[in-house]
């Protein structure tokens, strides 16, 4: 999972903490569409559709279904509690389990960046 940088404009890096409002959404290696100039050193990114994501159960195990926020854990993902909890930074939903540690699931990606009614 990546997030806006704020030191840096127009660049994004791993996601560093819980319920990042600042995530922008998952490295993908081949996304089905490419918005923006291609080019070197250019993490292309899964906005929509289903793709693989790191993740961890740092927040408690993983049930698919489970919506994901980003954990303490940089570039990964985690189930989150509550979505009050995370409004503004929910980037999918688990079609896949993790029941301890980490590892990759395939989630669903919505990057749901506007908060929920």
């Amino acid at each position: 999972m990546l997030e806006l940088d704020p030191d840096r404009p127009g660049f994004y890096r791993k996601a560093r903490s819980p319920y990042s409002r600042m995530v922008a959404g998952v490295v993908s290696a081949a996304p089905a569409f490419i918005l923006g100039e291609p080019g070197k050193r250019k993490a292309l990114l899964a906005l929509l559709g289903t793709v693989p994501v790191k993740a961890t159960a740092e927040n408690g195990p993983i049930k698919p279904g489970d919506l994901l926020t980003t954990s303490s854990t940089p570039g990964h993902a985690m189930r989150c509690n509550s979505p009050k909890e995370c409004e503004g930074a929910i980037i999918g939903k688990a079609l896949e389990p993790l029941k301890d540690g980490e590892g990759m699931i395939r989630m669903l990606a919505f990057n749901r960046l506007i908060p929920m009614m």
